[in-house]
C-alpha cells in the first residue's frame, strides 16, 4: 500500500511539474512578444541639436570644405601652388566650397557693386550675384608684387594695395584651419559643445575673409586692362 501510495504521489508530483512547465511555455512567448511590441512602438529619442547638425546638408558642405582645404598644396615658402594643374584644381575646388558655405549657413558677405566698373574682359569672368572667388586674385595677393606692367606701362601699387594683399593672404591661409577645427568640435562628443557659438564663429570668419577678398579685389582690378 505504501508503495502504491508512493507511486501515486510520484505520478501526481510529475503531473504537477508538467503542468507548471506547460503554463510557463504558454505564457513566456506572450510576455516576450509584448516586450518586443513595446520596443517597436516606443517613441524614438529625439535628436539633440548637435546630432541634428551632424546629419544636416550644411554639415556635409562644411566637411567637404574642410577636406578641400586639406588638399591645398602649400610650398616651402608657405605660398599655395597655383602653377601646376593639380594645384589650380585643388584651389578652385576649395574656393567653390567656400562660396557654397555662404549659401548653406546664410553668411552675410560684402557688396560687389564695384564690379560694375570693371573692364569688359574682367566682367566676363564674373557671374552676377555670385561671389566668384578667382584664383587669379588669390595669386596676386600671395605674390604681393609692388608693381604691375600693363600695356608697357608700369603701375606702382600703393601701401593700401600691398597691405590689402597681405591681409587677404593671411585670412586665406587661416580659414582652412578654422574649418577643420570647427568640424572637429562638432564631431566631438563633449556635452559642453555650444552649437550657436560654433556657427557664429564660422559666420564671423567667413564674413571677415570675404570682406578682405572684396577689398583687395576692389583696389587691385582698376589697375588691370
Amino acid at each position: 500500500m505504501e508503495l502504491c501510495m508512493s507511486r501515486q504521489d510520484n505520478e501526481e508530483e510529475n503531473k504537477s511539474e508538467e503542468e507548471e512547465r506547460n503554463i510557463a511555455l504558454k505564457f513566456t512567448p506572450a510576455t516576450e512578444g509584448a516586450s518586443s511590441e513595446r520596443a517597436k512602438t516606443a517613441p524614438a529619442r529625439p535628436f539633440t541639436e548637435l546630432e541634428e547638425l551632424r546629419n544636416s546638408k550644411e554639415f556635409l558642405n562644411l566637411e567637404a570644405a574642410a577636406v578641400a582645404g586639406s588638399q591645398l598644396i602649400q610650398k616651402a615658402d608657405d605660398k599655395f601652388d597655383l602653377d601646376s594643374d593639380e594645384g589650380q584644381k585643388n584651389c578652385k575646388n576649395f574656393l567653390q566650397e567656400l562660396e557654397q558655405l555662404f549659401k548653406s549657413f546664410k553668411v552675410q558677405h560684402a557688396q560687389r557693386k564695384y564690379r560694375e566698373k570693371f573692364s569688359q574682359a574682367y566682367k566676363a569672368l564674373y557671374t552676377e550675384g555670385e561671389l566668384c572667388y578667382l584664383t587669379e586674385i588669390l595669386d596676386s595677393a600671395q605674390e604681393g608684387f609692388p608693381f604691375l606692367w600693363v600695356n608697357s606701362e608700369k603701375y606702382i601699387f600703393s601701401p593700401n594695395v600691398l597691405n590689402s594683399a597681405k591681409e587677404l593672404f593671411a585670412s586665406f591661409s587661416k580659414i582652412k584651419h578654422v574649418l577643420r577645427n570647427i568640424v572637429n568640435r562638432i564631431c566631438d562628443e563633449s556635452p559642453h559643445t555650444d552649437i550657436e557659438q560654433i556657427i557664429a564663429e564660422l559666420r564671423a570668419n567667413l564674413y571677415n575673409f570675404d570682406k578682405l577678398w572684396a577689398r583687395f579685389e576692389r583696389v587691385l582690378l582698376p589697375f588691370t586692362p
